[in-house]
């Protein structure tokens, strides 16, 4: 008869005394009792416990008896108790300190409260031969945690011997990749390992540097401890190693977290069937009541699985709303570590949270103000609301042109943003990932369209694994990007254009234009918070101040009193362009058309009602107030012929109004203002007629050689920019990569590839730039009697050919160079 550890097989009493004519034999009965096999008392538990799960799972009578058959079978690998305990003879934990001299820490003094409480856990640990006592030299001491039931966790403070621990680099899971790969799965289990980190043995010579001090003695951990730096790294690389052939398929594990996932019912008893089969062969024990079988909806790693996708778990996340206020910034540090765990799920997380991340600097003085407790009010309501990422259709993203990727962009000064989404069965457009993030000092500087297109490149980066070799829509809501992209030569911009280069030799994008109205999505993402008239109110009474603000340009007061003035612009804001706006904010009417009405609910949240006026929201938290039609011709003409006006342009005088006004076709009510005034039109300056540049004539090869510098950003072999040479007669060009543009390499180069080869050439054009006009140069041209001539400054045109030149280098690297690391392998 086999029998396993942690059965119990009898019980004993102990032997009474025994007069001295008896001997041990005559011993009376009671002395032993008879054998009691308690595994049938165990298996009524488990029946128990087993019973519990299938009454909560998803399953009907008959697939309950099936898992239930399954279940049986493998009775032996799930334990009750912590005694069942069983440790694993495929592998053990080593600590390599190397040559180190052994540690030795001081017992830490123990309250008087949890002296028993030590003992007590001590003594069991002893019995379940978890520890034992120890005559190492190594010594580390204990911690203990109190948990949130009054129990205490006992833990061990194994600092200072990680400090001399060689480093384990195994890597663990990306969770985000993982839980995305669950697209198609309708069945879920997880599976606890009771205590897993203790079914691992230590290895022999290890053991004493696991050695910890009590005030009861020295001990040593026989099984792996908590604390040590490489325990995650060993339990993960033994995961990954029993289970091959399965993770990533049907499995899935994260250090003791397992979950296994199939399409269909019966795979799903085949996959715990072999799941189950290399835990038995493992020596391995699952808690039973902490495993979840076949549900359609459970929660892993802090995430709710479902079947369409993935939540926020809000068990996890519901106790931050009662979260107070950061008062240091470790509780800061603490707040975003958290949020940061889930901000995939929350919108514009970037750009909201700024305000804080500022307060993380180290020469900013921590104050939490009326902006940083807007962004973590806006950062809960966003966590706690009910947001599902839908699971990634590989299959159909590739063979289905309608349900292809589709990526969204937008930026701002502030933070860019990308979403990846795709068409359900239904057409429904579902997010499968959020990202953004804060632009630097340095980006924030961009032009408009270069951040455009940085958000692209963000976007496209951060959604690689899903999009590389897959067919994908890019929508944005800047016109100019989309030119960009379907252009076959350069745009001028060295920036952009070394970005093109990238994107295009590994996705495949398709840029689409889609105005900012129908981009609400994205734009939630970089513009700083979403804005009500009721999120606007702020404590200060501006009452009357737009519209007195206003009549003063004008150059006059109201004649009928301040409260008349007031009621006449909002009487005719009522029912001005912006009427439907207003009905919409002040008594929420609908238009009948349903789509217009989508439109309106789309946009209303960058409007605010104050006093009855209409204020447009800026992201920055500026309002600007409504102008009706019979004050805004007044209003130009004052901004324009004003006193301190001095006639300025339309543009000037846009940019000053929009400052703090807005209505439709401000721009062109500006321009047909400056056009039809008088005394502009007289005094305009009459530019006088300038000649056409030269064209440079040649008549024989080399009479003149046209040089500049292109750069085109780093390649794999560390070339940087391209010297290109052309001559003017025949059109011949040499094209050569080199490393950077000092005198010293582009002089090499003129030399090499063109003076060595084809002589000297009579004429060298070129820019002014320092690697052109400098001591070097000269010099050569001087001995080789080389005639000089560079360009006027900041007039590319000039050297118009290699400029031409450059952009076909450019468009044919972007068609026949599969990486952007490879360009210098590809140059003709």
């Amino acid at each position: 008869m086999v029998l396993e550890k942690g059965n119990i097989v009898g019980t004993a009493e102990l032997v009474q005394d025994i007069g001295e004519a008896e001997n041990f034999l005559a011993a009376p009965a009671v002395c032993f009792h008879k054998i009691e096999v308690v595994k049938e008392d165990k298996s009524i538990e488990m029946q128990k416990i087993w019973t519990e799960l299938l009454e909560k799972g998803d399953l009907g009578e008959p697939e309950a008896t099936q898992l239930d058959g399954v279940l049986q079978q493998f009775e032996g690998i799930f334990a009750i108790s912590d005694e069942e305990l069983t440790q694993t003879d495929l592998t053990v934990h080593q600590i390599n300190t190397g040559d180190e001299t052994p540690i030795r820490s001081k017992t830490r003094p123990l309250p008087y409260a949890y002296r028993e409480k030590v003992a007590s856990m001590l003594q069991d640990y002893l019995n379940r031969d978890i520890i034992r006592p120890s005559q190492s030299p190594w010594s580390s001491p204990i911690v203990l945690v109190p948990k949130r039931d009054g129990t205490l966790r006992f833990c061990v403070d194994f600092r200072r011997v990680n400090a001399v621990t060689r480093k384990d680099s195994f890597p663990l899971p990306n969770i985000d990749n993982t839980l995305l790969m669950l697209g198609g799965k309708k069945f879920f289990s997880t599976l606890d390992f009771i205590s897993g980190y203790w079914q691992i043995k230590m290895e022999t010579h290890s053991v004493e540097k696991t050695a910890f001090t009590t005030e009861h003695g020295l001990y040593e951990f026989t099984v792996m401890p908590f604390g040590l730096t490489n325990a995650v790294a060993t339990f993960q690389r033994f995961m990954t190693r029993l289970f091959e052939g399965m993770i990533n398929d049907f499995l899935f594990v994260y250090i003791d977290d397992l979950l296994i996932a199939s399409e269909s019912f019966e795979e799903h008893l085949k996959h715990l069937d072999v799941v189950f089969c290399r835990i038995r062969e493992a020596g391995l024990k699952l808690k039973l009541a902490k495993c979840k079988f076949c549900t359609k909806e459970l929660p892993f790693l802090g995430h709710l699985l479902t079947r369409d996708g993935i939540k926020m778990d809000a068990d996890k996340v519901k106790p931050i709303e009662k979260l107070p206020v950061p008062k240091s910034r470790k509780e800061l540090h603490s707040l975003l570590g958290f949020l940061t765990y889930y901000r995939k799920f929350i919108y514009a997380f970037g750009t909201i949270a700024a305000p804080l991340f500022r307060l993380l600097q180290k020469d900013v003085k921590f104050a939490i103000g009326d902006e940083e407790r807007r962004s973590i009010d806006k950062l809960k309501e966003k966590i706690l609301s009910d947001v599902i990422l839908y699971f990634p259709n590989f299959e159909k993203a590739r063979n289905d042109p309608l349900r292809c990727f589709v990526m969204m962009t937008d930026a701002s000064k502030v933070g860019i943003s990308a979403i990846l989404c795709q068409h359900d069965e239904e057409k429904r457009l579902r997010p499968i990932y959020f990202a953004s993030r804060q632009c630097n000092k340095f980006e924030s500087r961009y032009a408009p369209t270069e951040l455009e297109a940085l958000a692209v490149r963000f976007g496209a980066k951060k959604f690689a694994q899903f999009i590389t070799m897959m067919p994908t829509r890019v929508l944005t809501d800047h016109k100019s990007l989309v030119g960009m992209f379907r252009s076959k030569t350069e745009t001028g911009n060295a920036r952009v254009d070394r970005w093109l280069l990238e994107l295009n030799s590994k996705f495949i994008l398709k840029v689409e234009y889609q105005p900012g109205k129908k981009n609400v999505i994205a734009d939630l993402f970089s513009r700083s918070f979403e804005r009500t008239g009721q999120e606007i109110v702020e404590p200060t009474d501006r009452k009357h101040i737009a519209v007195l603000g206003a009549l003063r340009v004008l150059g006059k007061e109201p004649e009928r009193g301040v409260e008349e003035e007031r009621e006449k612009w909002v009487r005719e804001t009522k029912e001005s362009e912006m009427k439907h706006i207003y009905d919409f904010l002040e008594r929420k009417v609908n238009p009948e058309d349903p789509r217009k009405a989508q439109n309106l609910r789309d946009t209303c949240h960058r409007y605010a009602i104050l006093e009855g006026l209409l204020y447009l929201c800026e992201a920055n938290g500026k309002l600007r107030l409504f102008v009706p039609a019979n004050f805004r011709d007044n209003l130009v003409k004052q901004r324009h012929e004003g006193k301190c006006a001095g006639h300025m342009s339309s543009k000037k005088i846009y940019l000053q109004l929009t400052e703090q006004y807005f209505w439709p076709n401000m721009l062109k009510d500006c321009v047909k203002l400056h056009e039809s005034c008088r005394i502009c039109a007289h005094t305009k300056d009459a530019r006088a007629n300038e000649p056409p540049l030269k064209v440079a004539q040649t008549s024989e090869p080399f009479e003149m050689l046209c040089i500049d510098i292109l750069d085109i950003g780093p390649s794999q072999s560390d070339f940087k920019y391209i010297c290109v040479m052309v001559d003017h007669f025949t059109k011949y060009m040499i094209a050569e990569p080199i490393r950077d543009k000092s005198a010293e390499s582009v002089s090499k180069v003129l030399v090499e590839k063109m003076i060595l080869i084809y002589g000297s050439p009579k004429k060298i054009h070129s820019d002014r730039g320092k690697e052109f006009v400098n001591a070097t140069i000269e010099e050569i041209t001087k001995i080789l009697g080389i005639e000089r001539s560079v360009t006027a400054g900041y007039d590319p045109q000039a050297n118009g050919l290699v400029e031409r030149m450059n952009r076909i280098i450019i468009g044919m690297l972007k068609k026949s160079t599969s990486s952007c690391w490879t360009w210098d392998e590809r140059l003709p």
